[in-house]
């Protein structure tokens, strides 16, 4: 499965998943090292973050 994002503003949708990850990966502990994204979290994860964001508001609206 994998987790698409269409429309403009490519740069803005890359900058607000890379602060929904970054803010996850803050307050949360996760194994030390270097990871894929998909290593960390799983898709329902990542919906689920992107979900309670203003981020799906701004997917949705355009």
């Amino acid at each position: 499965m994998t987790l698409d994002f269409k429309g403009r503003d490519e740069s803005l949708v890359t900058a607000k998943v890379a602060a929904a990850i970054a803010k996850e990966l803050l307050d949360n502990k996760y194994p030390a090292g270097t990871y894929h994204i998909e290593e960390l979290f799983t898709f329902e994860e990542l919906q689920n973050l992107f979900d309670a964001s203003s981020f799906s508001q701004l997917i949705t609206s355009q």
